[in-house]
């Protein structure tokens, strides 16, 4: 049965998807885009506030807890995030006292290196709440969207926490009044009156637009030093404000979705984003988050900041590629959403993707096919001193006529060093010596691996291209075991894509970039 293009939720009794393997438990949350907050309540003073916001699917954070074997918790954080910087702090004490347990936990959360805390992309409730949830597993309990909110989670964002249990795009209703016995009493400075987090959510299954995410890879929000003070000073909204936003978000956003009317959908965000908090939550932005913002309202439909930015986010009624060569914004990652749900990085002109791939899945044919956007670095070239070298790199792979480079892998990253920003790509040895050399440049990098029924295809591409049969059969024993995968998975990669299909990179980048 076709799944409706939006369903509503009740939330009350969800629980998250976690994963339960050799006594641990994961879980995977995302980073989230705020649009606007739309006042459910209608009236000055109680805050039921809902919001309308999605995950980042293709910037994953990955939760793993288990039980400590000391009696002590540990955290630790692999990725550009410092948890210490969130705007909660863990608090593993007041967990156990909830769930009554004398458990301890050790933590490991692994972060996106795209991803930083106070850029507009909401992190603190989605890491904080998927810690909780995954240690209260581990000791026996199941926690639900209420049980947060008990602790704590949710109150300043009640959209990062029903993505924790509905990904994707959602409509959140926010807070609703409650008795003493299970409200609590959010902002004080604006209301007395209990609330517990709403139990409704509408979900978006089928978006017909797409989506541009704009992502500062320095720049950083007026969160976790001011926010609560902004927010204070800026809510309620006017009573006029909040009925305008309602009706449009429940008259016309809704509508434009479901009837894929681009016009509609983008009337009713233009009038939203002058309505409420959401012209104050521009107006604190640097001078540089205000120009970009400027140039890609120029470029598309519709574009507006992320909660307190400086994170931006746009829309398009049909794909943008054309529109992307006029952004080249060398201080911002740009990353468009389709309806298919694919997601494609821009390179901009001072960027390089760096991909590490294994031998024969198509880096050396897309270089010579395309020597202005592509170089293909050979390890050979820099680890070995040849007496008389073969010029086919393949066959020379299989000469025993070199000694070692004495300067080899420094010489090599050199090289990448040296060619970043002159390529859009540059390919990469698999080498665990040059990745982890790279690793001290932190430099973000793709490792493309083949899956087990792409063996076949790499043997054979091998044998035509010209290696000899010793080589042949190094790589034949490399891909029969999994300790040749499983050694890179220690290095700092940015990406780790399996191809377990006869494509090749060619298809991978199309389906990932625009170059």
């Amino acid at each position: 049965m076709k799944t409706a293009p939006i369903e509503i939720i009740t939330t009350q009794h969800q629980h998250a998807a976690y994963v339960m393997k050799d006594g641990a438990v994961s879980l995977t949350v995302y980073p989230r885009v705020h649009m606007f907050t739309f006042d459910l309540s209608l009236i000055a003073g109680i805050l039921r506030h809902g919001s309308m916001g999605y995950s980042l699917k293709n910037m994953p954070i990955e939760i793993v807890v288990r039980k400590s074997e000391s009696s002590e918790d540990s955290v630790k954080v692999a990725g550009g995030v410092d948890v210490k910087q969130l705007d909660f702090a863990i608090d593993l004490d007041k967990l156990r006292a909830y769930i009554n347990s004398e458990d301890h936990y050790d933590v490991f959360v692994s972060v996106n290196r795209s991803i930083r805390e106070h850029t507009g992309l909401g992190l603190s409730t989605q890491i904080l709440g998927g810690i909780y949830l995954c240690s209260a597993k581990v000791s026996g309990r199941d926690l639900t969207i209420s049980d947060l909110f008990s602790m704590g989670i949710g109150h300043y964002s009640a959209l990062g926490l029903n993505l924790l249990f509905n990904p994707g795009m959602i409509f959140e209703m926010g807070c609703k009044p409650a008795d003493e016995g299970k409200g609590f009493i959010v902002n004080p400075t604006l209301s007395q009156i209990p609330e517990t987090v709403a139990n409704t959510v509408y979900k978006v299954n089928d978006f017909p637009f797409y989506t541009i995410v704009a992502i500062p890879k320095d720049a950083s929000s007026i969160s976790g030093q001011y926010e609560i003070d902004f927010w204070t000073a800026s809510l309620p909204d006017k009573d006029e404000d909040s009925y305008r936003i309602v009706y449009n978000v429940f008259e016309k956003v809704i509508t434009g979705i479901i009837e894929h009317d681009s016009g509609v959908f983008i009337e009713a965000l233009k009038e939203n984003i002058t309505l409420g908090s959401k012209p104050l939550e521009e107006s604190v932005q640097s001078d540089r988050t205000k120009e970009v913002l400027g140039r890609m309202r120029d470029v598309f439909d519709f574009a507006a900041v992320s909660s307190l930015g400086p994170a931006l986010y746009a829309f398009s009624s049909s794909d943008p590629s054309h529109l992307l060569s006029k952004l080249n914004i060398s201080d911002y990652d740009l990353f468009v959403y389709g309806p298919d749900g694919g997601v494609k990085k821009k390179m901009n002109s001072a960027d390089t993707l760096l991909i590490a791939s294994f031998a024969s899945m198509g880096k050396t044919t897309f270089a010579q096919k395309h020597p202005d956007v592509a170089l293909d670095i050979e390890s050979i070239d820099y680890a070995r001193i040849y007496s008389d070298r073969h010029p086919n790199d393949e066959v020379a792979k299989g000469e025993k006529n070199w000694i070692d480079n004495p300067d080899y892998p420094e010489n090599y990253t050199k090289a990448v060093l040296d060619n970043l920003g002159k390529y859009r790509v540059i390919f990469l040895t698999l080498g665990k010596d040059i990745l982890t050399e790279l690793d001290k440049h932190n430099l973000k990098y793709t490792i493309l691996y083949p899956g087990p029924n792409r063996k076949h295809r790499i043997l054979s591409d091998s044998k035509r291209r010209g290696n000899d049969a010793e080589f042949v059969d190094f790589l034949d024993s490399l891909l029969s075991t999994p300790d040749h995968r499983l050694a890179l998975e220690g290095v700092r990669y940015e990406h780790f894509d399996i191809i377990d299909d006869n494509s090749y990179i060619e298809a991978y980048l199309d389906t990932h970039y625009y170059l």
